[in-house]
């Protein structure tokens, strides 16, 4: 996405759904639509509409996501960036300060889930000091980190690289002119090829031996995928 106000086939998106012209003025319409997607095009070619990107964070994050499912979540939308709880069901994910608190929700919100299939794992939430442009989605797991970076929080993701789960999940926070917004991605760990695991790759056997806490390594994790999410 290089230019705001562009939709996903290349529409220009120039007024809102309810504007109305008139029936009697045809050309007069398009006149309008023509000399405002002027105005837009010349304002993007100068770089002045590039706040719009973080204004509608949600809109344009979901215009880049991919995969499907829906991310719903029960978090205090704002700092610090800590570890939560996730649950993932066949459509949603749910995003919990803690386990207490999860299953509190889905015992009203789901309550034929049986117990077996309540289980959360631990997952991480990144708040934001700016909210990112399409310029800055991940699209690897170091551009996850690389966001985390700019905030401080890398230390939180380097608590998920030593435990190496085979999937990461993380939700990003920011505060927008329209109040918090939050936006996940998944992050996959390298398969083991061969019997090596790349997270180990360059460290002695007696440094990653079963059980012992790993050296940090770098961040290698093999696919990221973008998910929409939305605020309680």
């Amino acid at each position: 996405m290089t230019w705001p106000h562009v939709e996903k086939d290349g529409v220009l998106c120039l007024f809102p759904d309810t504007t109305t012209m008139s029936v009697d003025d045809p050309y007069g319409g398009v006149a309008s639509l023509l000399d405002e997607a002027f105005t837009m095009v010349r304002a993007a070619i100068r770089g002045e509409l590039d706040g719009d990107f973080r204004t509608e964070f949600l809109t344009y994050w979901h215009h880049a996501k991919r995969g499907n499912g829906t991310v719903l979540s029960l978090l205090d939308p704002g700092p610090p960036s800590r570890r939560v709880r996730i649950w993932e069901g066949a459509s949603q994910t749910v995003v919990a300060e803690s386990d207490e608190q999860l299953r509190a929700w889905l015992r009203n919100a789901a309550p034929t889930v049986s117990a077996s299939k309540t289980k959360s794992h631990a997952g991480a939430f990144v708040w934001l000091d700016q909210v990112p442009t399409p310029a800055e989605y991940p699209s690897s797991a170091s551009d996850v980190y690389a966001l985390a970076k700019c905030c401080g929080c890398t230390d939180l993701l380097d608590e998920f690289v030593r435990e190496a789960p085979p999937r990461t999940f993380v939700l990003f926070g920011a505060l927008t002119e329209d109040g918090p917004a939050l936006a996940a991605t998944v992050v996959k760990r390298p398969a083991v090829v061969r019997g090596r695991d790349p997270l180990a790759a360059g460290f002695r056997p007696s440094t990653v031996r079963s059980g012992a806490r790993r050296p940090r390594p770098p961040v290698r994790w093999r696919a990221v995928r973008p998910q929409f999410g939305r605020a309680r």
